[in-house]
């Protein structure tokens, strides 16, 4: 039975973790309505690969 509560703890940091990411990558974005957001200042560049990034490592979890 300990094993299947270890198991559970885990399941659920893993989804705070990706439901943290998830807010994260909504506001970072929020004031994005064009793709040409991300190209038009090196703001929007680092904003687009700290996004990307972001989305890689939820996939990763």
């Amino acid at each position: 039975m300990m094993g299947s509560v270890s198991l559970n703890k885990r399941v659920y940091s893993t989804y705070v973790q990706i439901r943290t990411a998830i807010q994260q990558l909504k506001e970072w974005n929020e004031n994005v309505h064009t793709p040409d957001h991300y190209y038009d200042s090196p703001e929007g560049m680092k904003n687009l690969a700290a996004s990307c990034m972001l989305i890689e490592a939820i996939g990763k979890v």
